[in-house]
């Protein structure tokens, strides 16, 4: 992947608005962007048929690109909303440098999303490399304070954590100074990759970081754009900040198709670009299907997904999740690194959740819904670990914790024997 960009990293661009300098009526812009975009897709056709590069499924319409340019020349900030569990495939390095093409004045910042899925380790060891690589970034959840978390404990912690600090920051601060004038000098002296815990001190950071940036604290209002792929969490933190629902939420990907403009007070406005799926090098189908990149509903194949999780994920943990008896590859069922079958799996789950089809024999394609879409929303777990650090021993973060979480957890008591069921799946299946 390395040499992949190395050698035609450059040619991996998203394409660009034509400059004001090109065009002086309307009809001129117009025409420039068709120009400018089928320009585009012919330098990525040309990449892969060309040069033989495998290039993942990308936006393809030019209205969407155009609320992409547009939320970018309204907004001071640009955030790029990223999906924690693995960050670094939803960041997008031209998009920063086309914000920065478009005026230097304007601000990058990423959006760590969904930390809620993430232990306290796991969130400092991104955390160190964020820093590390001097990276602007903020950690943060979009999850309603009701929702349930096993994590749910991890993300008090830190934010204990974080008051005591900033308690400790600010106890000589004059008492009297404004509200605002407080919030923003307080994420001035905070670290450069803060966790922010609610939606109040998401709000105070962009305001002081606005703020920081122009020097005018009286320059109103400072505008935000929201940037993200598909499934990222964009419309649910933007309801978060907004503290009801104005934007729709779907775990259908590339629900949102127009940018939307919300006032959230008098100091700030924030703009939702439609989701976009930027090209990139090489992603299977199968880890854009898992990271909710592409929809469940609408796959044709579905073995490869979840053959590809179990690579990913223990064997022991799908048994406590779903309930199952599972038998290894090799046979060695007390090894706990050793393969389960797709079809192994699947067909356990269908008998067990009672997914069968018209001739009694279990539903493995519903199965496999069911389970990719627990992989989207968090059910299942897996992190992606930083390029520092062993990916074998991240996952040891996330299973320990799981393991703990899930023993206090009673089986249910299906009143049939695991076994039996995963014997009587193969019999069906080879009648």
């Amino acid at each position: 992947m390395d040499e992949l960009y190395r050698k035609y990293g450059d040619r991996l661009r998203i394409p660009r608005r034509p400059p004001k300098y090109a065009w002086e009526t309307v009809d001129d812009l117009i025409r420039l962007e068709n120009e400018y975009f089928l320009e585009w897709r012919k330098n990525l056709a040309d990449l892969q048929e060309g040069h033989g590069v495998l290039l993942t499924p990308y936006e393809r319409n030019l209205e969407l690109w155009r609320q992409l340019w547009r939320v970018i020349e309204r907004s001071d900030i640009i955030i790029q909303i990223l999906d924690a569990r693995n960050p670094l495939l939803f960041r997008n390095l031209d998009l920063e440098t086309y914000v920065k093409e478009c005026d230097v004045a304007k601000q990058n910042i990423y959006l760590i999303n969904k930390v809620d899925l993430l232990s306290k380790e796991q969130i400092e060891s991104w955390r160190k490399w964020f820093l590390e690589n001097n990276i602007d970034a903020i950690f943060w959840s979009a999850l309603e304070p009701k929702a349930s978390s096993i994590n749910e404990k991890v993300m008090k912690e830190m934010s204990q954590d974080s008051e005591e600090s900033s308690s400790d920051t600010n106890e000589d601060d004059d008492s009297n100074k404004s509200e605002n004038s407080s919030e923003a000098k307080l994420w001035q002296n905070k670290e450069k990759v803060p966790i922010i815990h609610c939606a109040a001190e998401l709000i105070s950071f962009l305001k002081s970081r606005g703020h920081v940036q122009t020097g005018d604290m009286e320059r109103c209002p400072l505008v935000v754009g929201m940037v993200g792929y598909p499934n990222v969490g964009k419309s649910s933190t933007i309801n978060k900040l907004l503290d009801q629902k104005k934007v729709s939420v779907s775990a259908t990907p590339g629900k949102t198709r127009h940018l939307q403009t919300l006032i959230v007070d008098d100091e700030l406005t924030l703009c939702d670009c439609p989701g976009l799926v930027m090209p990139s090098f090489a992603l299977s189908r199968s880890e854009m299907i898992l990271n909710g990149i592409l929809s469940i509903d609408h796959m044709r194949e579905y073995l490869s997904p979840v053959e590809l999780l179990l690579t990913r994920v223990p064997r022991r943990y799908f048994e406590k999740i779903y309930s199952v008896m599972l038998t290894s590859i090799t046979g060695d069922d007390n090894d706990e690194e050793t393969l389960v079958s797709a079809h192994d799996l699947l067909t356990a789950i269908a008998f067990i959740r009672g997914y069968m089809s018209s001739s009694g024999v279990a539903d493995c394609s519903r199965a496999a819904r069911l389970v990719l879409k627990d992989v989207v929303n968090g059910k299942v777990k897996w992190v992606a670990a930083p390029p520092n650090i062993d990916q074998k021993e991240f996952d040891k973060l996330t299973y320990n914790i799981l393991d703990e979480a899930n023993s206090m957890k009673p089986k249910p008591n299906t009143g049939i024997m695991q076994q039996d069921l995963y014997e009587s799946s193969k019999y069906f299946l080879n009648f």
